[in-house]
């Protein structure tokens, strides 16, 4: 057959054109859409949506592909073969069913998007190359390269397509209209550019009449209304899609809004008991780093227990591990059944802090009741007045049982008076209860058995079963209360003795100074200062001083009457306030006191002799306030002293001349050393056998620049008083040790320096240290010093005072005992002392005769000492005589006015052999 053919060229509609690509993206876009309602949808719903689906992008793509046949225009008349039509349509719907089928049912991969994509394209190929078949009257011819490419771009396509429809975001419905949009567009365009492509590798030819095919031919503007027709359903499709989207979104969004935003952990797994979501509330229980670490994991690996136990309906509670915390959860399961398929929706709460608060408020509960009952301290709990609840420690304190508190009013326990105390202090409860302290009140009962009790009280409010009530706390200080009212007493009286102390005095005088200043009425104070007392105590000991001070004021009470004041001012010390008397009356009390007091007091089997001294002041005469008129008694009772104790004398002004020439002495003493004021004499000891000088004692002397000489008689007792006395001593030692190193350095022969040592001397801590440091100071060889220490400085802790002794004595210093016969030394005490001489007391000495008892006391002690193998030193030696007698009894040492007085350094230097030469009118 001869085909007369000729070559056609075409040009294009750029109108249609552009509604072809518009057709395109139009179809990509419900294509996406109706995607994802296959997803979304129920089973026996997506069928439905796979041929909707396949539908609209088949048509959606014929119809941009007739769009874009009738946008091209050839110089002939065409016309479209029906039933090719028919079949393209056909063609384009079936590619797009298969490959929307095939990635719906297969597992996400690549290898079955390949073939999704491949099954699509290919029916978008044979739609398109079938359509330009039923193209008449003209014959086709194709660059198989450009048809390549053309196959290419269509299966590139599809692939794109179903990857944005079912792999992407699209697929989980997060992209915005606007993505869509924008996919859709690229989409469009690779569908447009796959047609305009193949397109291209056409070349176009007429035909002959006689060529041409016989069958029904579809005229241009026929097929216009038929693509009309199908663009009309493609927008309505789209519409659809739009709206349902809308809808779905909606509904998603308040799916997940409630899923996200519960509080409780959710999971929702298969009936496999797969994973298959879970809510942010899960992913922080769980301690998860991202939900896809679990999706489509077995439920076990979060829930352990399931492993053994099936999914039920209902509510259980567990314990989990979770970062190697326990933690308890509740899970409520509930059944979802979705079409053929059931679901799981499991509720998870986290229990841990509710039980925790659970197990605290038991555990309080428990402690509280334990507290409560086992506490020391009586507790009672109380509705006001109503008693609920009491522990053992308030029973046990009331005196009676259980059953006759509860139920009782507490009213019942305290007076009548109390109860308006304790509703008020109710009621201030209640008004501060929300102070963190509550206020404490104390009161006073009786118990059951009638005992006096003192009650420490202190309420608070708490809430038991949601009822308010009172706890009152209440402890029991009867025994406290006591105990202040004995210090009370104690306060205001002497321990010892039970008499009014010097406070309690005071207040008594101050009110009757009051009284006695309205009614014009005397008062006389009497000041009281026991003689040789402190004598006595140190000697026999504080025990026996005790006993010695309650017997003097027994007998000073005898002497009194009841209305009068005794009062202890101190140590032995005394004040008595007498009330409207005469100055006679008052003379025969005061001579009263003197003779009671001087009668021998057996102490220890002893007999024991005091006195007392007796300074008396007058009201208002000699001053109108206590401290001036105690002051003036003091005055006359130290003037007393003075003139030989044990007796009274009454205030006169001029008494106050020697309180200021005391308090000047006290003040010059602490002064005297920076002024130079004091020097050391020296008295020389004589051996009375060999007549040579063999020690002297160094005494101070102290002449005030304006008082001059002041007897050592009259400022030792004050620097012992005040304290001086050791700064004093410490001076004396180093100055008289310094001398005796210098007369060696001299010439004369090696002395012992004897000095003089207080009892508050030989009582500071670092007495033994010091003397030894000014030993070594002065590089004088302990043996030529001599400590000379009194009776009582050695009765005082007797311990300690002969561990000091027999150190300085192995350090090779001497020890003498002063003034001894004067006080209460056994032979068995001396016996035990670290000593090495026994000086005799002048007073045995001055009156010293053949004819007198002294000759006997002496002899005594010089004998008692030579059985101790101790040396005897007599002072006090004034005349040849004594010193003959003394000779005769075998006295070793001699000191005296009869040899020297007190010297000074420089004068006892010249005159040391003119001393020594005395010794030689002795016989």
């Amino acid at each position: 057959m001869n085909h007369h053919t000729h070559l056609l060229e075409g040009t294009y509609n750029e109108l249609l054109v552009t509604l072809s690509f518009l057709i395109a993206i139009t179809a990509a876009y419900a294509s996406f859409g109706l995607a994802n309602r296959v997803k979304i949808s129920r089973a026996k719903f997506i069928q439905f949506w796979l041929i909707s689906g396949a539908f609209t992008l088949g048509i959606g793509i014929w119809s941009m592909h007739f769009i874009a046949m009738l946008a091209f225009h050839l110089p002939v008349d065409v016309s479209y073969n029906l039933w090719f039509v028919l079949l393209s349509i056909l063609g384009a719907i079936t590619g797009c069913y298969i490959g929307l089928y095939l990635i719906h049912k297969q597992k996400k991969s690549m290898k079955a998007l390949t073939i999704a994509g491949s099954f699509m394209g290919a029916g978008i190929v044979f739609m398109h190359y079938l359509g330009m078949m039923a193209m008449e009257p003209i014959m086709i011819s194709y660059d198989p390269f450009i048809v390549f490419l053309s196959i290419l771009i269509a299966v590139a396509a599809s692939n794109t397509a179903l990857w944005l429809g079912f792999y992407s975001k699209l697929n989980e419905g997060k992209l915005t209209v606007f993505a869509k949009l924008i996919c859709s567009t690229i989409m469009g365009i690779a569908i447009a550019g796959m047609h305009y492509t193949g397109m291209q590798a056409a070349s176009f030819s007429g035909m002959s009449m006689s060529e041409q095919s016989n069958g029904f031919a579809l005229n241009p503007i026929y097929l216009s209304a038929v693509i009309i027709f199908f663009i009309a359903c493609l927008f309505t499709a789209v519409f659809l899609t739009i709206f349902m989207d809308r809808r779905v979104q909606k509904q998603e969004v308040l799916k997940w809004a409630f899923f996200e935003s519960a509080l409780d952990a959710i999971l929702v797994i298969d009936e496999k008991r797969h994973v298959l979501s879970l809510n942010y509330a899960a992913e922080t229980l769980f301690s998860l780093k991202a939900a896809s670490d679990v999706i489509g994991s077995d439920v076990v690996k979060l829930l352990p227990f399931y492993k053994f136990s099936s999914l039920q309906d209902g509510r259980t509670e567990h314990s989990l591990l979770i970062s190697n915390r326990e933690v308890t959860v509740e899970i409520t399961v509930m059944a979802v059944a979705i079409e053929e398929t059931v679901e799981y929706m499991l509720y998870i709460r986290n229990m841990t802090q509710e039980r925790e608060a659970e197990k605290t408020l038991i555990e309080a509960k428990n402690r509280y009741e334990n507290l409560f009952y086992s506490s020391p301290l009586a507790i009672m709990v109380h509705r006001e007045e109503e008693v609920v609840s009491v522990n053992d420690a308030m029973i046990q304190l009331l005196g009676v049982s259980e059953d006759q508190l509860v139920g009782k009013s507490l009213y019942d326990f305290f007076s009548s008076e109390q109860v308006p105390d304790i509703k008020k202090g109710l009621k201030a409860v209640k008004d501060r209860k929300d102070e963190p302290r509550p206020p404490l009140a104390q009161l006073k009962m009786f118990n059951a058995l009638g005992k006096e009790l003192f009650l420490e009280v202190k309420s608070t409010l708490i809430q038991i079963n949601g009822e308010t009530l009172f706890q009152t706390v209440t402890r029991d200080v009867t025994e406290q209360k006591k105990a202040q009212e004995s210090l009370q007493y104690m306060a205001f009286h002497d321990m010892l003795t039970d008499l009014p102390n010097r406070s309690m005095f005071s207040n008594i005088v101050e009110k009757s100074i009051d009284s006695a200043a309205a009614s014009g009425k005397k008062l006389h104070f009497l000041f009281l200062d026991l003689d040789r007392f402190k004598q006595v105590n140190d000697t026999l000991g504080h025990h026996a001083g005790d006993q010695l001070m309650l017997q003097a004021v027994d007998r000073m009470k005898s002497c009194l009457r009841n209305q009068d004041v005794l009062s202890r001012f101190g140590g032995d010390e005394f004040l008595v306030l007498l009330h409207d008397r005469t100055d006679e009356e008052v003379k025969k009390i005061c001579q009263s006191l003197n003779d009671c007091l001087s009668t021998p007091f057996v102490v220890l089997s002893r007999d024991v002799y005091l006195g007392v001294s007796i300074g008396v002041s007058l009201f208002p005469k000699d001053g109108k306030s206590l401290e001036v008129l105690v002051r003036h008694a003091d005055l006359a009772m130290y003037e007393v002293k003075k003139q030989g104790r044990n007796h009274y004398l009454f205030y006169q002004k001029e008494m106050q001349v020697h309180t200021t020439r005391r308090m000047r002495i006290e003040d010059g003493l602490r002064k005297a050393f920076e002024l130079g004021e004091m020097e050391l004499h020296y008295q020389p000891k004589v051996n009375i056998q060999s007549g040579h000088i063999v020690g002297v004692e160094a005494l101070i002397r102290w002449t005030h620049a304006e008082m001059g000489v002041i007897s050592p008689a009259e400022f030792i007792p004050i620097a012992e008083e005040t304290g001086v006395i050791v700064t004093l001593t410490k001076w004396v030692l180093k100055k008289a040790c310094h001398q005796n190193k210098y007369w060696q350095l001299q010439g004369l022969p090696p002395l012992k320096m004897s000095v003089n040592i207080s009892s508050v001397d030989f009582g500071t801590t670092d007495f033994v240290d010091y003397v030894l440091d000014v030993l070594r100071e002065v590089e004088l060889e302990p043996r030529y010093l001599e400590l000379e220490i009194t009776e009582s400085v050695t009765m005082k802790h007797v311990e300690q005072t002969i561990e000091k002794l027999q150190i300085l004595k192995d350090a090779g210093v001497f020890i003498s005992i002063d003034d001894f016969g004067s006080g209460y030394s056994s032979f068995s005490y001396i016996q035990k002392l670290p000593i090495h001489t026994l000086k005799i007391d002048r007073s045995f000495i001055k009156d010293l005769d053949p004819n007198t008892t002294e000759v006997s006391i002496v002899r005594a002690i010089i004998t008692l000492a030579k059985s101790l193998q101790l040396s005897v030193v007599a002072e006090g030696v004034e005349e040849v005589e004594q010193v003959e007698l003394l000779h005769k009894e075998k006295c070793d040492e001699v000191q005296g006015y009869y040899f020297s007085k007190p010297i000074s350094a420089e004068e006892f230097y010249e005159k040391f052999h003119k001393i020594e030469e005395k010794m030689e009118f002795v016989h």
